[in-house]
Parts: structure tokens; sequence; C-alpha cells
């Protein structure tokens, strides 16, 4: 009983295992299929999709899928129109189809989609939607139908209605002019607008408000606003967070943002203003404040004790500042008291982008940063002698410096309290060793020289936990500009050891082994060759020497009849040989006395 019981269990187990492989191989060929545990996840991103494409791809999803992915690349866009067969994917959780060249919105075409949180339609051509649209999409969260024609036709009163549990909602960059009356109607929780890239008037946006009562985030980016003063901030007042951000607005009054109580975060960047007053802020929560690419360095002195300065020590007063970002400003010079009482809580500086030449004491002289961002400044960004404002820092942006050698100033801090470095975009070729001591280092677009000292810095890089994370941090950029052998490698797929070669190896891309290795065979081959030369110079000198012999041999006189005549004058007759007389041994011992 107890084996027939075992058998089925693993009968049961492997059916159930070729069940689940089955469903994972099931998949569209130009698709991935990946399970995680928020379920299958289907990604269809080569493009050039079409709707006889598409419908080939859904027959071969599983209907389990939780996220479909279909996103068309800019140089080959996909071409397809919506219809209800997306509605038999009724566990999808999340959608995403971008760049397909959907011309509209179907009718119920999402119809008992019940279980859909995100849809994601930008960058299409949708000109038009209605409020059958998104039939049975009430527990929707995130709606983005950013950079599509919806300029076009005015999107009718209540076309979101149906959408009750929406909480985060993007039109931005559809040229709209106008909004219908209660176009947000039916969206009590709705904390996200995103209207960036429109040019509504100040009354509609206004309007907008009235729909959106728990509305907590604004973004109206780049929508030609010229003042604030028309804006009923009154009707949001729960709004913490607000981008006005690449606008026309030339001045700031705290009198156009006093509804605001809440307000946290505010985005002035990309204006024309060139001036903070004193008090601009007063009454306000405000943490983060970014002022980049204003006018602000045009009438800046450190000085600054009269009005009209763009910047004076009352210009943040009551303002409890966490970030500030004054980047691309045109600061020729900057001194940190300017910031007021700003200074003893401010916690995140950017400066980057402003011909400072360098980041003086006198820029940062007694704040507490945490993060200091001092991009695009020059080669001469850290100051020779690092200011002890600089040891404090977790976070340090030097990116677009066109630094080609590592600032050994910078380097001291590894191992303290640094954590967070930003070198991309720059000259460099090597790192310093000690890159293992910080947590997050973001390289890309740098010369890297991949002959050598490349090896602490490339096990550094492989050492992120996933691709999602090194993808973040753009390490497929970071690439081999020498040698020759491997330029444009990314550094991160390197196999081969990269250790350092002794002599020409560096040139060639060779390893220290294969150099080496190179080395001993031409001391082999060179001992051979002297071996071979030794051994033919010895043949040779025999051989002469076997020449010379013969040569004796043959001039010596052989003896014949006629040399033996005693007649002849020339020569002497041989006189016969006459042995020593014989001395008796009584004379010998005689001599010995």
């Amino acid at each position: 009983m107890k084996i027939e019981t075992v058998l089925l269990l693993s009968a049961t187990a492997l059916s159930m295992a070729m069940s689940l492989d089955q469903k994972t191989d099931d998949c569209p060929s130009t698709c991935d299929c990946e399970r995680t545990d928020y379920g299958l996840h289907v990604t269809c991103n080569g493009g050039g999709i079409t709707d006889i494409k598409l419908q080939t791809i859904f027959r071969h999803i599983p209907k389990d899928v939780a996220v479909l992915e279909i996103i068309g690349p800019e140089d080959n866009e996909n071409k397809f129109s919506l219809n209800g067969d997306i509605a038999r994917f009724s566990t999808l959780r999340q959608l995403h189809l971008v760049n397909c060249g959907l011309p509209s919105l179907g009718k119920h075409i999402f119809r008992g989609m019940t279980a859909l949180r995100t849809l994601n339609l930008q960058r299409n051509r949708i000109e038009y939607a209605s409020e059958s649209s998104f039939d049975g999409l009430e527990n929707l969260e995130y709606l983005d139908l950013s950079y599509n024609w919806m300029h076009r036709q005015r999107l009718p009163t209540g076309v979101f209605s149906r959408l009750r549990s929406l909480r985060s909602l993007s039109l931005a960059h559809n040229g709209m002019t106008h909004f219908s009356n209660n176009l947000l109607s039916g969206l009590a929780r709705l904390e996200t607008l995103i209207l960036d890239g429109n040019r509504p008037t100040p009354h509609d946006l206004s309007t907008l408000f009235i729909d959106a009562p728990n509305l907590t985030r604004l973004e109206v980016n780049h929508c030609r606003l010229k003042t604030l003063d028309e804006l009923q901030f009154d009707k949001a007042p729960r709004l913490h967070t607000v981008g006005l951000g690449w606008n026309d607005l030339s001045y700031v009054r705290s009198i156009d943002l006093k509804p605001l109580l809440n307000l946290t975060s505010l985005d002035l960047s990309g204006n024309s203003i060139a001036t903070i007053p004193p008090c601009a802020f007063c009454g306000f929560s405000i943490h983060t404040l970014s002022l980049a690419y204003n006018k602000l360095g045009d009438c800046y002195s450190v000085n600054a004790t009269v009005p009209g300065e763009s910047l004076q020590p009352l210009s943040f007063e009551s303002l409890p500042l966490y970030e500030l970002d004054l980047s691309f400003n045109n600061f020729k010079q900057f001194d940190s008291s300017a910031l007021g009482v700003a200074q003893k809580t401010l916690r995140i500086l950017h400066l980057s982008g402003n011909p400072l030449e360098t980041i003086s004491s006198d820029a940062i002289r007694g704040l507490k940063l945490k993060g200091l961002h001092a991009a695009q400044i020059g080669k001469s960004v850290i100051p020779y002698f690092l200011p002890l404002e600089f040891e404090r820092l977790a976070f340090l942006n030097l990116s677009g410096n066109e630094l080609d050698v590592f600032p050994e100033e910078v380097a001291s801090l590894f191992g303290g309290d640094l954590r967070t470095l930003d070198v991309s975009n720059n000259e460099l070729t090597t790192m310093p060793d000690a890159i293992t001591y910080l947590n997050t280092v973001y390289l890309n677009d740098n010369p890297w020289d991949c002959r050598c000292h490349l090896g602490p810095m490339r096990d550094y890089m492989l050492r992120k936990d996933n691709y999602q994370r090194r993808s973040a941090l753009g390490y497929d950029r970071v690439r081999c500009s020498t040698p020759p052998a491997v330029r444009n490698e990314t550094v991160a797929s390197l196999t081969r050891p990269l250790d350092c070669a002794v002599l020409f190896g560096a040139s060639y891309g060779l390893s220290q082994a294969s150099e080496l290795g190179i080395l001993l065979a031409g001391m082999l081959a060179a001992i051979l060759l002297a071996a071979v030369v030794v051994a033919a110079t010895c043949y040779t000198r025999e051989q002469r020497h076997k020449g010379s012999y013969q040569t004796r041999e043959d001039s010596r006189c052989h003896l014949n009849p006629n040399n033996l005549d005693p007649s002849s004058s020339d020569i002497s007759p041989i006189s016969p040989y006459t042995p020593p007389s014989t001395l008796p041994i009584s004379q010998k011992d005689e001599r010995l006395f």
C-alpha cells in the first residue's frame, strides 16, 4: 500500500512538473517568457508586429500570463489595432503596448479584465477614447496615455468615470489645449496627474482640481505657463509635489503658492527666474526645491546684501530644505553663506554645469552634506586640498568633467562614508583598486584601458546581484577602448585574466601568462638556435682540421732506391745505428759518487 502511494505521488509530481514545463515552453517564437514570483512575464520587444502576427502571438501565450509587454523599438514600430481578443487574458495584471501604432481604443475591448492594475499605452496614435473604452477596468490603478494624438479630438466628459480605483493618470505630451468640463469625473481616488507637454489654460487646469480632491502630485512641466496667479491651488489642498519646470515663469511669489499648505517638493527648473526674493517660500515646508536651468548666476555676488541680488541669506528663510538644485545657473562663484538658515538642514546640493572651475571650500563651508552633484564643471572640479566637508559625503557626482586621471583626493575618501560615486562620461582609463569599498559606482562612457589593473573593477561589476541592477548602472556601456584586441567589448564580459603584462604583451591584449609563455618559447628557440650554431661551428672546425692533416701527409718525401744512392751530393748517406757503449756495473756505481 505504501509503495502504491509513493508511486502515485511521484506520478502526480512528475505530471505537474511536465505541465509546468509545457506552460513555460509554450511561448511565441518572437517573445521571451519567464516565470517569476509575480507570475508569467511575456516580453515581445522585437518590433514589426502586425495584426496577423499579433493574433499568432495571442494564440501561443498561456492564458495565465500576468505581465504582457509588447514594445516596438524606435526604428521598427509595431502596427496593429486592438480588439476584444485581449480580454482572453483575464489574469493579466500589467499590459504594456508601447509604440505599437494603435489608432484608437474600441468599445468594451477590456471587458472582463478585472485583474488588470497597470495599462501603459504611451507612444501610440490614439486620437480618441470613450467611456466604454475602459469598460471592465474598475480595478485599474495606473493609466498612461502619454505621447499620443489626443489633441485632434477633445476627450469627452466622464471618459474615465468607470476607473474608480485609478490612482495615477498621465496625459502628457498630447498637445492638448483644452479640457472638457468634468474630464476627471469619478476619479475620487486619483493621486497623481501628469499633464506635461500640453497647452492648457490656467482656467482649464483649475477646473480639473474639482473632480480630484485627493490629488497629491501635479506635473505641468513644458506647458508654457507665464504666471501662477491664475491657478486655483486652493481646490487641490492636498498637493505636496508640484512640477512647474520648463515654463515661461520669470519670478516666484509665496502668495501664488500660499494655498499649498502641504507642499514639500517644488520643481521650478528650466524657467527664466533671475532672483529669489527674501522670504519667497515663507510658510511652506518644502524640503526638495529645484531651481536648475534658470538665470540665478547672472545677478549673483558673494557679497549679496542689497535687494535685486539673485540669492540672499533670507531667500530661503524658514525653509527646512533638505535638497536644493542650483545646476546650470551660470554661477561663476558660489558661497554657501547665501543659503542662510538652509545651511543647517541642507543635505543634498546640486552645483553641476556651473562655470565654477572648482568646488572651493567657500562653496560648501559649514554644510553637513550627504550628497554633492558636481558634474560638468571641468577637470579642476576637485580642489588640491579637499575641504573637510567632503569627508561626510555618502554620494558624489563627478560625471562629465573630462577627467582623464582619477583624483587622488577622492580616492582618499574610499573606505569612509562615501558609498555612491558617479564618474560616467569622463576620459578615465583606470580606477583605483579601492573601488571595492563602494556600494554603487557609475562607470559608463569612459575609454577604459583593459590591458592592466582593471581586474578589481571588473570583479566589482560582476558582484552586482542581478542583471537588472547592472543594467540600471549602465554597465552595458562600460566598454574597453584599448587594446585593439578587445575594443568595444564590455568590461564585465571579459573572460580572459586581466593580469598585468610585463613587457610587450600589454600592447596586444595579452595576459601575463600568455606573455610569459611567448617569452619561454622565445628562450627555447634561442637556445636551440645557439646549439645549432655551436654544432655547425664545431663541424666546420673539424673539417678544416682534417683537411690540414691530409695536406702534411701528402708533402712528405717517400723513400725509393734512388734516394739511397751514396753518390748523391745533395743527400748524405745514412749512417748505421750504433748503440751506446755499455759500462760495467762497477763504473756506474763510481759515477754515483
